[in-house]
């Protein structure tokens, strides 16, 4: 019925042609993917022809021990314990047969409880037939004392997915409160590399060395064994693939760089499953014919660190080409001008551009002798990578301006620029607490999560703060919550460290004691010279941009039943140290001061892709001396539950003077539609003022905030009769899954 239903609705609105183009491309697909599974069923594939890997060690030995470790203490026992907080969960402890709190009303009770046993006769009740002889030999290399985690539930809802079903099979947002970024999430193995993290610091105690190691090992082997290749739910979202394996790589060169030994018959299972993955992503590409987003960008840095560390091979060279090449075309097409991402969240800019900055790293860290010699490739038709015989790679001669050394390298000085571009957004949209404003979809998305931010709460103050924690129990005697800031960029890309002073000279003894940007150096392995150039800080607030200077007296004309007004009034000067900043491309305008952060959507008609923007045009957040006065909504969830989905991101929610009257059932109704915004046809922007001119239903309106000493005032057309400010009563929710009370 459902296929039915959305065959019907893309006959009505796209034409006969347009039906016609996506079966053909469906059936391709179909034909491509079951020509793939029979290969992996009569085990005829490349798999058993390929070259024997070896895994590069990037990293330096000992590179890392003088790096700082903040992590809680607490974090990392959970992560040993098998116990995560992910989109909103709380800490949980994940295994077969746990009992989940649910979501608003929806319980699930999974059957899947199986009796733990050495040998792994276990894994005769959960896998296939033709899975069980492998993953038993597997088991068998996995420490007796080892509880095994359920990587298929959504331990928030308690519905578990099934490592028997192929992963063209897996369906999702169909059940009513399940929701399948929960497992992706864990999946993703983000907490591996804090592990290795704390392994390397040079505080970290021989016996807990010791745990951290068998950790690392066990979870690994673990999943190999529970989730073979095309099965179950991990291997259904190519982009989750690429971020496990980037994880699962970069925590391995951790653990060797500080010293730790594995065994032959670890590292065989790793480097397979690791190249596994890498065909898997080659296979399953989500370029969806041209309308990729974020999820291709993924792919492209999984496949990049995938080749990068098993090192050069006939296929691993076509990776690697292919995702090179496909990276500069990507930085192009999802970036604007000023190195603002496309799809209109600020969110989604923090993930693609860690995505393209450590793949780009990677790329700059390689030898010239690997680089020339990869053949050119290109996308082919039906998402199928092909390569173009006799045709090599170019290479650019670039020298930055830092020291004289000069660098061979596929990007041309435009992508570097907007790399370095990328990074200066996110520093320049900072609250003075380190977050971020949610601007359109949040959905706590990261490549690695290296320097977390944690907030230290009593288990009955988060309780009582987050109304997704409701029923939550304790389960720590200490009572202690160590919560994730998810918004806050402080440690994003090592900022702390290039917060430039009065001289903006570099702080180098940050630079020298912060993790990531340690990681960052060992990418670029003998370019180390760019990192500085790539995150010092060169652009400053106080621009202004004035596209048209709007005459006052047009609000003075405008009669008190046609305006609608906001003042806000500080007992404080609200302009001391007072500068902005703007992005046109992205429709972002920023107020700062010392006691002040006043941010505005002022969409001017740039195209955004994808579906993750809000009917947000004109809403503010507003920050004054600590305090959130108004915020963003935030986005709660997206398929579990869809009335809280459009809830999230209707104009309602945000603090503008739009209302939803003219959106459709079927927008509200499609998880990521494309939201049409009114654009903003003239700006004035400068110290004290914001003005703007907008046509909507034929009437010409008008939009102002004026900045004064202590006070805040914005005037507003008046708009469907609709009042400046919020009309739907809904809890700000500070990431995904994470709701305010």
């Amino acid at each position: 019925m459902v296929q039915i239903k959305k065959i019907k609705e893309i006959f009505s609105d796209e034409g006969i042609g347009s039906l016609l183009r996506r079966t053909l491309r469906k059936l391709a697909l179909s034909i491509l993917t079951y020509i793939y599974y029979l290969q992996l069923f009569f085990k005829k594939n490349i798999l058993d022809l390929s070259p024997k890997f070896s895994i590069q060690q990037i990293i330096n030995k000992d590179s890392l021990s003088n790096t700082e470790d903040f992590t809680p203490k607490l974090v990392l026992d959970n992560f040993i314990d098998h116990r995560f907080d992910l989109l909103g969960s709380g800490w949980i402890k994940v295994g077969y047969g746990m009992q989940c709190r649910g979501l608003n009303g929806y319980r699930y009770k999974s059957k899947v409880n199986p009796t733990i046993d050495q040998k792994g006769l276990w894994l005769d009740q959960i896998l296939r037939k033709t899975h069980r002889r492998f993953s038993k030999d597997i088991w068998k290399l996995i420490d007796q004392d080892y509880i095994p985690i359920d990587w298929q539930i959504d331990f928030k809802s308690g519905y578990r997915w099934s490592e028997k079903t192929w992963f063209r099979n897996i369906t999702h947002g169909e059940i009513k409160g399940t929701d399948i970024k929960v497992p992706w999430e864990l999946a993703r193995m983000q907490h591996l590399p804090l592990l290795a993290k704390n392994f390397v610091n040079k505080e970290t105690s021989s016996k807990q060395k010791k745990i951290l190691f068998n950790e690392f090992k066990n979870q690994i082997l673990d999943f190999i064994a529970t989730n073979p290749l095309g099965y179950g739910v991990n291997w259904s979202c190519s982009m989750d693939i690429a971020i496990r394996a980037s994880n699962c790589l970069l925590a391995y060169d951790i653990f060797v760089s500080g010293g730790a030994k594995f065994d032959s018959d670890f590292i065989k299972h790793f480097t397979k499953s690791i190249f596994e993955h890498g065909l898997h992503i080659s296979k399953n590409l989500e370029w969806n014919f041209g309308q990729r987003g974020n999820h291709f960008l993924s792919n492209l840095t999984g496949l990049i660190f995938i080749s990068t560390y098993l090192g050069k091979s006939k296929i691993t060279d076509k990776w690697l080409s292919f995702s090179i090449q496909q990276l500069i075309q990507e930085i192009d097409h999802q970036f604007n001008s000023d190195g603002t991402n496309f799809e209109g969240s600020t969110a989604y800019h923090r993930l693609s551009t860690e995505l393209v900055v450590y793949s780009s790293f990677l790329i700059l860290g390689l030898k010239k002798e690997r680089l020339e010699n990869l053949p050119r490739a290109h996308i082919g038709w039906p998402n199928k990578i092909m390569t173009i015989s006799k045709s090599f790679m170019g290479l650019n001669h670039l020298k930055i301006k830092v020291g004289s050394k000069v660098t061979w390298t596929p990007f041309r000085e435009t992508e570097i620029h907007k790399i370095k571009k990328m990074i200066e957004f996110l520093r320049n949209i900072a609250k003075p607490d380190g977050c971020f404003p949610q601007i359109g979809d949040n959905d706590n998305g990261r490549l690695f999560k290296l320097e977390p931010r944690f907030q230290i709460y009593k288990n009955s103050e988060v309780v009582h703060k987050f109304k997704n924690l409701e029923n939550y129990s304790y389960y720590d005697s200490s009572d202690i919550y160590p919560l994730d800031d998810i918004c806050n960029i402080k440690g994003f890309l090592g900022a702390d460290a290039f917060i430039p002073n009065a001289s903006s000279k570099m702080p180098i003894s940050n630079f020298d004691h912060s993790f990531e940007l340690n990681i960052l150096n060992a990418l670029l392995s003998e370019n180390t010279n760019l990192l500085k150039f790539f995150l010092k800080p060169e652009s400053k607030l106080g621009q202004s941009t004035k596209k048209y200077e709007l005459p006052q007296a047009k609000f003075n004309k405008i009669s008190s039943t046609d305006l609608t007004s906001w003042e806000y009034i500080h007992h404080s000067d609200l302009t001391q140290n007072l500068s902005i900043f703007c992005s046109q491309d992205f429709g972002l305008y920023i107020f700062k001061s010392d006691l002040l952060f006043l941010s505005l959507r002022g969409w001017s008609g740039k195209e955004i892709h994808g579906g993750h923007n809000h009917l947000d045009q004109l809403s503010i957040e507003l920050y004054i001396e600590g305090k959130d006065i108004i915020q963003d909504p935030g986005t709660y969830n997206y398929t579990a539950l869809k009335d809280q989905r459009w809830l999230y991101r209707s104009a309602g929610s945000h603090f503008s003077p739009f209302s939803d009257d003219l959106v459709t059932e079927k927008i509200k109704m499609d998880t990521f539609s494309s939201i049409a915004m009114t654009p903003l046809d003239k700006i004035y922007f400068d110290k004290h003022n914001f003005k703007a001119a907008f046509n909507y239903n034929g009437k010409c309106c008008y939009y102002e905030i004026k900045l004064s000493n202590n006070k805040i005032l914005i005037n507003s057309s008046k708009l469907d009769d609709k009042e400046l400010g919020f009309s739907n009563d809904v809890r700000v929710a500070l990431g995904y899954g994470m709701i305010l009370n």
